[in-house]
């Protein structure tokens, strides 16, 4: 839908918003891991580095066409948000499933 317009009520900063993005990664792993706890974990850890790449290349086949010079100039700092949510993917892989879900109490008590 090339004419959708999203607008984010929460304002951050830069270091919030890499911090936000490196939390969400890592919610999400631990709390897939608790949905899905026979998915072996050590290859999704060592998987989750290609994320970024993968998620790169996607955003690059979506935008490409229109607008390639903004797709360039976000370029840099598209890699680097990409990049802090597969670390805390790999983070949330590495310490394992999230006990409150486990528990049936929902991500965040973990």
């Amino acid at each position: 839908m090339p004419e959708a317009v999203v607008y984010h009520v929460q304002r951050y900063g830069f270091a919030e918003f890499c911090r936000d993005r490196y939390e969400h990664g890592l919610e999400y792993a631990r709390s897939r891991l608790a949905e899905h706890p026979e998915s072996n974990r050590w290859l999704l850890l060592l998987a989750a580095p290609l994320l970024a790449v993968l998620l790169f290349l996607r955003i690059a086949r979506a935008s490409w066409r229109e607008r390639p010079a903004i797709f360039l100039a976000a370029s840099p700092l598209t890699l680097l948000l990409l990049g802090w949510w597969a670390i805390g993917e790999a983070v949330g892989y590495w310490r394992g499933p999230a006990r409150a879900l486990e528990a049936g109490m929902g991500a965040r008590a973990a």
